[in-house]
Parts: C-alpha cells; sequence; structure tokens
C-alpha cells in the first residue's frame, strides 16, 4: 500500500513520538523512509555577502539529521534516505 513514507522532524519530543508509528508503516508495507530534518533558518548563518542566500545556506551547519532520530528507525537503514531543508 505504501512504498514511500516522509518522517519530517525537528528532534522534538513529539517527532520521536511519531517514528514508533513510521517504523512499524515501514516494516507492514517495506516502504523506504525519508527522513526531513527541519531547519531554521532564523538560526542558520548568513552568507558571505550578508543575505540569506539559499545556495549559501545548503551547507547548513548542522547534522542532517540528529543521532536520535536516525538511530529511531531500528536497524532498517537501507531503507531511510535523509534530506535537510531550511525554513
Amino acid at each position: 500500500m505504501y512504498e514511500r513514507i516522509l518522517y519530517p522532524t525537528d528532534g522534538s519530543e513529539g517527532a520521536a513520538t511519531a517514528v514508533d508509528h513510521v517504523r512499524e508503516m515501514a516494516g507492514a508495507f517495506d516502504a523506504t523512509v525519508h527522513v526531513l530534518y527541519v531547519v531554521d533558518a532564523r538560526h542558520a548563518d548568513y552568507g558571505l555577502s550578508g543575505a540569506f542566500l539559499a545556495d549559501e545556506g545548503s551547507g547548513v551547519r548542522a547534522d542532517p539529521v540528529p543521532d536520535d532520530d536516525s538511530g529511531m528507525l531500528g536497524e532498517g537503514g537501507d531503507a531511510a534516505e535523509t534530506r535537510a531543508a531550511l525554513t
């Protein structure tokens, strides 16, 4: 039924609660989990130009996925992909 599952996380307690459901769904349907770590742009660095530019911000100085979130998905790491996004 599901081939891909999006798990957006900001590392909060609420996101940690959702990971159990994500793990169950992925296991039941043999689905790939896409982990999206959300970064608040207000806490990112400004570029050399003094303005925040999307391509300069793509190198956000943070771990793409907090260790806690990536480890919560369990041993099936082959079926997980991660991305970081600025908001």
